[in-house]
This record gives structure tokens, sequence and C-alpha cells, in this order.
């Protein structure tokens, strides 16, 4: 569903800058220059050393659009294993190119509702993955929007030669394809031989390298207590909602968002439809308070009485009938979207770390989401 966003001016918000804090991300750009386009693209990656994808941008024509994200399934006895080239030697796929099997490719995400940037501008996807990449190993990947012709590329002239490259990740020169494996253009075919017209995939991929290792702080409680802001991302580049490939469980957060001056902070809150959410800010402390069943707060300085940390700041209950107040309580698909604008002008630094406790009407009563921390960058 997308998302309808209420503005709501929380005066208090703007006081609250503590500092600054970057996280770690990297990130490989194809092209945004495109000349052609159709639902989607195939393409091959490889890592000489081993990498995790976290996320995608993508060029979209404008509207909104459902995106797909495929993987090749790694067959070793095929020819071309793990590229969208494979052909298996045996078995039901036997002679069947990747492009026109679906049986050799694995959904790993769906990203409904993408609003896009426009064309020729970068549209993240915040697909909060976690795709690990063998060292020296291809891997095929099918990028596509499934309600349109709106995925822009490149036309080339090397398929299967390097379209983008830095210490850490190759990217290759692939085909554009009609969703859902219906169809490809590009006259090239052999990775290991690259020549042939192409169609560059337009995008971004972000990626962590090295193993994940998880944060101390609350994960994400899918259906009781999410909290996202800005597409947040833990520092292993790994967005709210994604998994930790270790134990294949909410990541762990805390999570932190940069956004620009002159746009906006984008809240997105989700737990159990129709109930009330209580907006929390303070200064980031992971792990400074836990209760049992319910979660964490990571926010707030020394433990005080009761057990609750000093320090917090209350931004909004939605159990109280005034404004905004009121409108902190999840809707019928238990979601709850609003934006605070943001001056030009506005201060530098650590706007506050947000932390949500959220009424589940079940038998916990309260769930505590994961925390965000917002900087205003330039």
């Amino acid at each position: 569903m997308q998302r309808l966003r209420s503005r709501i001016l929380l005066p208090a918000l703007m006081a609250m800058l503590l500092g600054s804090v970057a996280f770690g991300q990297f990130s490989l750009t194809t092209t945004f220059m495109s000349n052609n386009g159709q639902s989607g693209n195939m393409f091959d990656v490889m890592s000489p050393s081993g990498i995790t994808i976290t996320d995608f941008d993508v060029n979209l024509d404008p509207g909104t659009w459902n995106v797909e994200i495929y993987i090749v399934n790694l067959d070793p006895t095929a020819t071309n294993p793990g590229s969208i080239a494979q052909t298996p030697t045996m078995g039901p796929s036997m002679g069947l190119r990747a492009d026109s099997d679906s049986n050799q490719w694995t959904l790993v995400a769906t990203i409904a509702n993408v609003v896009s940037a426009g064309t020729d501008v970068a549209t993240n996807l915040a697909a909060g993955l976690a795709i690990p990449l063998t060292p020296g190993q291809r891997q095929g990947f099918y990028v596509t929007v499934n309600n349109g012709t709106a995925m822009n590329y490149t036309n080339g002239a090397n398929w299967g030669g390097v379209a983008a490259s830095d210490s850490f990740l190759d990217i290759y020169e692939g085909w554009g394809s009609v969703y859902a494996f219906a169809g490809s253009f590009g006259t090239g075919s052999d990775p290991m031989n690259p020549g042939g017209s192409s169609r560059i995939w337009n995008g971004t991929i972000y990626y962590s390298t090295g193993p994940i290792v998880a944060g101390n702080g609350q994960a994400p409680q899918p259906g009781l207590a999410v909290l996202d802001i800005n597409g947040a991302k833990e520092v292993n580049g790994i967005g709210v909602g994604g998994t930790d490939p270790n134990t294949m469980a909410p990541i762990n957060g805390p999570f932190f968002t940069n956004i620009s001056q002159g746009t906006s902070i984008d809240f997105h809150f989700e737990g159990a439809a129709g109930q009330p959410v209580v907006l929390l800010a303070g200064a980031l402390n992971p792990g400074v308070a836990a209760f049992p069943g319910i979660g964490q707060l990571d926010i707030g300085g020394p433990v005080g009485m009761g057990g609750i940390p000093m320090g917090i700041v209350l931004v909004a209950d939605g159990n109280l009938s005034t404004l905004p107040d009121v409108l902190f309580r999840l809707d019928g698909n238990g979601e709850l979207n609003f934006s605070l604008p943001l001056s030009s002008n506005f201060p530098l630094g650590v706007v506050s770390t947000f932390q949500s406790v959220n009424l589940t009407g079940g038998p916990s009563v309260v769930a505590i989401s994961n925390a965000v921390e917002v900087t205003v960058v330039p």
C-alpha cells in the first residue's frame, strides 16, 4: 500500500540537536543515462572477496510500480553456473537457458507501490535485503516491474562485459527482459566470452563487506511494533524489515538515516490494526533498559525509578484525544505515516533517536519498536 502522509508540525523535535553519526554502506552505480526500456533487466554480478547485497536503486518511468527481484539458483553442473545464461545439462531444465526458465530462479523480494523519482533519476527500493555473494562466483539477478514496462536501461555492445566495477563488486552487461521470463533483448550469451549487443541495467547496488555482525539494539517486531524513518538502515546497511542472514530473524537495530535540509522526516509505523502508538525520543543508548516479552529501550540516560531511563521525551501519545496525539493510531492495515517538513536552513546534525511503544491488543499489552536515529545533512 502506498504510504499516505499527514504533515504534522511538532516543534519539540526541532530543538533536539545532539551531535552527528554515520553508518557504513558501500555502493556501486552503473549509469542513469537510459535510451531504452522494458519491464526489467537480467544481469550478472560477481564479488572477488564476498559481500552482502542490501538494497538497490533503479531507473523507473514516472508512476507507481511493483518491483520484483530474483536470483539464479546455482546449478554447479550447468553451463555458466549461477549466471543469467546458466543452462543445466541434466534434470527437468536440461538445455533451457535461465532467462526463459522460471524454475531456475528464486524470488527474493517484492516491493509494492514504489513511487518513481523520475526517469534517469535514482529511485531507492528500501528493499531490506541480505543476499550473500560467494567469492568469485557469478550471480544472476532479474530486477523487474510486474505492472508495466517502466524499467529504463541503456543499449550496450559488450554483453557479459563489465558495466561497473570497484574493489569489491563487478556488475556485467546483460539483457532487457519481458515480464516474466517471456523474452530477452540482446544477442550476447556467453559470459566467458563477452560480446554482442546488450542492455545495461541502470541502477545502484548497496552492499556491505565481511560477515554480518548483528547490533545490540531492539529488532523490529513485525505485526507488533516497527518504526522506519526515510528508509533507515543499520550498521551493515540492511533496512528496517530486513533479516539477519545468520538467524533469518529480523535484523537488530539501532537504525540510522540521513535526511537533507529542505525535505521532510517521514515516519512509518507498523503494528496491530487500530492500536495507539506512543512516540518517544532521546539520546541513542542501545540496551539501556530491557522488558522481557515486550522489548528493550535503546534511548535515554541512566535508568530511573520504575526502570525507565531518564532523558526520554514524549513526542506523541495516541491514547489521548487531543491533537496531534489522536492521530497517532494505526489504521486498519496496521500502519501509520506522517511527515515532518524540514526548512532549507534546518540545523545540521542529529535531530534525535526515535522509538515507539505500540499497544498490541494482545497478552503483552504493549511492544517496543526498533530505534531510529535521524541526522540532518546538507
